[in-house]
């Protein structure tokens, strides 16, 4: 077994190294072990015949491989197996795209051996299923094969319809043995008819005439729940294959839909979301105008699947009994269920599909009291549900006013609390419309904040609520102020953010000339008690600088939320009129003074600190001015003592919003930049031999000079530190952490993809271009280098990857092409010949040289770039780890 995998891995990627006389001796030498194993075990046969379908790929000398092997094998009947598994792999291995065969020659290759012989392949399998009837074993090749070739899509299913094999594959349902490959042979039968796909009619009502008897098959398996998974497969596989017909004509396809009604019903929750994508597919295609008509015949399929979701939102009776990960699995699969909730929507309607849930709590509420021993699941479900669909729900005035008015009499029960909370804050936005409404729900939702399993619904509801209502609760200001610093002192910071948003929405509803006011009273008291920290200096005990620090975060978090959403929307204001303006200014030393003390042996304070700056500057962009100095000088002199990455996002932040080649202000930012630089040089310098140890700095100063060469390309190209950047960014692609390397790739391709008109509508200018072009030409040595190092030892196996390396080399070799094509033939020169051949070189080079050139097809270079890491990798690395 063993010298077959190995053989197999030399033959996949090492058979160009074999003389042609050779490569026909091992073919031979395969078809003998074949023939001599044939007795032996099934892992080995399949590993042989592998190693055949890889030789078949290859050896174009080999001209018709599979009805070569049919007459030597097909007539002898110990034959007949190893025959069938050849042919069960030989279209799998065409398909794995993990070979050393361009596209193109694949591709014809697959057309002579697959494509021109699918249909004596399907005369010789319906032979045998013929005349090896008792063999199960053979049977199950054959629905293997069948599938392997529909797959690859060499063989023609309109064929399939004239022939045994529908029902053959439908047949095989009824044995356990053959269930799951003939399940696959169905599913991949009707992928085929989809509208993407050789869609033909003769196969569909083949397929379809034999569903509607599974639905039987399905309520007899109802305890198998692997047997229904199965048939579960089918009805949906054909439901998202024919969605469009399905919402065309019910009554042809009830069958199917009922089906798979059945499925959705299913009371293990893994096998009833197969069908979920099904409805989304329905719904989408109801929602045509084409299919308008028909909608209505379809609502009461989702009437029924709305009541089937809420019964599957149900919690368990034995919750308790349940681990940490199975209430987040059933959380998720909730999230999940709700699409196909606001699916149902869509179809029967906001007022119909609200009255669903509603009526099923009023089963259960008799003269507004609710019966004490219905079941707190049976009342939360249907509440979940009417937050699912609250998207959905604009302007429905019939049973929503109900649902509201029936809230205060639920019972007190956690769950259902927490759940009628969280309704609340879902239809805010209704609410708006009804304000009469608000003073009762503040009232309900604030009483969340007394029960400690309620508190994160209430502080989110009160956000929706602020957010949707602030014009309606400016007049309650007082009282929120009241509220909010009564109330947050005692909640985790997760809540405080959300009540706190939904206080800043409202601050920003207040009239311009009353805002500043508003503001100063919610941010003073704040920024007060981070001034009495400041004052009490450096905490003595680890205790006290644990307690000290989290409150900080907690202040600079509510401060920047405040600031963040306070900001009204109106485009007239600048620096000189914005009410907040004054009031940042006026908090700032404070802010100032305790970031001073705390950012240097606080990295979490640092952190905060730059949230708040990044959001105040999002918020009030150019407004921000007069305090935008001070603000940027601070977070470049804690960089400098910190070197903590969050002053580098923050920055990010400053060159989005100010960068620029035409302003003053842009200027400034740019001379930031060019501070922070420095520091980073040193710091990235002083780790070149660990630079995973700062992945974090990596990548955040790359997506910041990413962001600078965006803004400010001619700036950033006249600059002097253009060559550093460019070394800088070279240095760091050994990195191996996926984000920093992914940033240091994603500012390469945008600074060398500045010199290449291919990528530009607008000509980019020569002050931009010529200096790319010649910090390129003047290190494309050592860059090239780097790039092979990374090839070969360290960058991730991935596609994408490969296909922006591809991009960086491309538009390498147009900045500088003499010099970038020289170096990579220098450094193809340094491999020594017991690692790269004279051979192998040459034939990349050639395959380079083509790929580079064909601006059309990223893909071919990424492809040439992967073959020979792969390649290096396997012949060259793998075999010393295994000396």
């Amino acid at each position: 077994m063993f010298a077959a995998q190995t053989i197999r891995q030399k033959i996949k990627y090492d058979w160009s190294l074999l003389e042609n006389p050779a490569q026909i001796t091992l073919r031979d030498s395969i078809l003998e072990a074949i023939y001599q194993y044939r007795s032996q075990s099934e892992p080995l046969i399949k590993q042989l015949c592998l190693c055949l379908a890889d030789i078949a790929m290859q050896l174009h000398e080999w001209e018709d491989p599979v009805r070569q092997l049919t007459k030597m094998f097909g007539e002898n009947p110990e034959m007949v197996s190893p025959l069938l598994e050849f042919l069960a792999v030989l279209p799998e291995e065409f398909s794995s795209n993990n070979h050393m065969m361009d596209r193109d020659e694949a591709l014809g290759r697959a057309q002579s051996i697959l494509t021109s012989t699918a249909n004596d392949v399907l005369s010789m399998l319906l032979y045998y299923h013929t005349h090896a009837a008792d063999s199960v074993a053979i049977q199950k090749q054959i629905l293997r094969c069948l599938y392997s070739w529909i797959r690859s899509g060499d063989m023609d299913i309109s064929l399939l319809p004239s022939t045994p094999v529908i029902g053959f594959a439908f047949d095989a349902l009824s044995n356990g043995l053959l269930v799951d490959v003939a399940t696959d042979l169905i599913c991949e039968i009707t992928i085929r008819t989809s509208p993407n796909g050789n869609r033909s009619s003769e196969v569909i009502q083949a397929l379809y005439s034999h569903l509607g008897p599974l639905r039987a098959k399905l309520e007899e398996e109802k305890d198998d729940p692997e047997a229904v998974r199965e048939l579960c497969r089918i009805y949906t596989q054909a439901g998202e294959a024919w969605a469009d017909l399905i919402a065309e004509d019910y009554t042809t396809f009830a069958d199917l839909v009922g089906g798979l009604l059945q499925c959705a019903a299913y009371e293990e929750r893994e096998i009833a979301s197969i069908t979920f994508l099904f409805w989304e597919m329905l719904r989408t295609a109801l929602c045509l105008p084409i299919n308008a008509n028909h909608r209505v015949t379809y609502r009461p399929v989702f009437r029924q699947l709305l009541d089937i979701m809420i019964v599957h939102l149900r919690y368990p009776e034995e919750l308790d009994d349940w681990t940490a990960a199975e209430r987040d699995e059933f959380r998720d699969f909730r999230h999940v269920m709700g699409d196909v909730v606001k699916d149902c929507v869509q179809i029967i309607g906001a007022e119909e599909a609200l009255a669903r849930p509603y009526n099923l709590l009023c089963e259960m509420c008799t003269s507004g009291q609710f019966d004490a021993s219905a079941q707190w699941q049976l009342i939360e479900a249907p509440l979940f549900s009417l937050r699912m669909m609250c998207r959905e729900i604009n302007k429905e005035e019939t049973v929503l006013p109900k649902i509201m008015e029936m809230l205060p009499q639920l019972p007190n029960h956690p769950k259902i609390k927490y759940a009628a909370i969280l309704v609340i804050g879902r239809y805010a936005e209704w609410t708006a419309r009804h304000p009469e409404l608000i003073t009762y729900q503040l009232t309900f939702v604030s009483q969340g904040f007394d029960d400690k399993e309620a508190v994160a619904a209430a502080a989110q509801s009160l956000k929706f609520l602020c957010r949707e209502c602030g014009p309606h609760l400016v007049d309650h200001l007082e009282q929120l102020h009241n509220f909010y610093f009564n109330t947050v002192k005692n909640m985790d910071r997760a809540d405080v953010h959300e009540v706190t948003e939904g206080i800043a929405h409202v601050i920003a509803a207040v009239p311009l000339p009353q805002l500043a006011g508003a503001l100063q009273k919610f941010c003073h008291p704040l920024a007060q008690r981070l001034h009495e920290i400041a004052l009490m200096g450096k905490p003595k005990t680890e205790i006290a600088e644990v307690a000290a620090v989290k409150e900080i975060i907690k202040l600079l978090n509510q401060l920047g939320t405040l600031l963040k959403h306070s900001t009204p929307q109106v485009d007239t204001l600048n620096a000189n009129t914005h009410p907040s303006i004054a009031v940042i200014a006026e908090i700032w030393p404070a802010i100032d003074q305790v970031v001073t003390l705390y950012a240097p042996f606080a990295p979490k304070v640092s952190e905060f600190y730059a949230r708040l700056c990044s959001g105040s500057m999002a918020a009030y962009k150019h407004t921000l001015l007069p305090v935008l100095s001070p603000m940027m000088t601070k977070v470049v002199d804690l960089f400098n003592q910190t070197g903590q990455s969050c002053f580098l996002w923050a920055s990010w932040r400053c060159v989005r919003e100010y960068g620029s080649d035409d302003t003053e202000i842009g200027r400034v930012v740019f001379g930031l930049v060019e501070t922070l630089t420095t520091s980073v040089f040193q710091l990235i310098s002083t780790n070149v031999g660990q630079l995973d140890s700062i992945p974090d700095v990596i990548e955040d100063y790359f997506k910041l000079v990413a962001e600078l060469l965006e803004q400010s390309p001619t700036l950033f190209c006249q600059s002097p530190l253009l060559p550093s950047f460019f070394a800088c960014a070279s240095a760091c692609l050994p990195v191996q952490q996926p984000d920093a390397l992914h940033a240091v790739i994603a500012f390469l391709k945008e600074l060398i993809g500045g010199a290449s008109p291919n990528d530009h509508a607008i000509a980019v200018p020569a002050v931009i271009v010529e200096p790319i072009r010649q910090v390129v030409a003047t290190n494309a040595s050592d860059f090239v280098q780097k790039l092979f190092d990374g090839l070969i030892y360290t960058f991730p196996r991935d596609a994408a990857l490969f296909k922006d390396l591809a991009y960086i080399f491309r538009c390498s070799n147009f900045a500088a092409p003499d010099e970038s094509q020289a170096a990579v033939r220098a450094t193809l020169g340094k491999f020594p010949d017991s690692q790269l051949s004279e051979r192998d070189k040459e034939a990349f080079l050639l395959r380079y040289a083509s790929a580079n050139n064909d601006f059309k097809d990223e893909n071919k270079l990424a492809s040439v770039l992967r073959d020979f890491a792969a390649a290096f990798r396997r012949r060259n690395l793998i075999t010393e780890r295994t000396h």
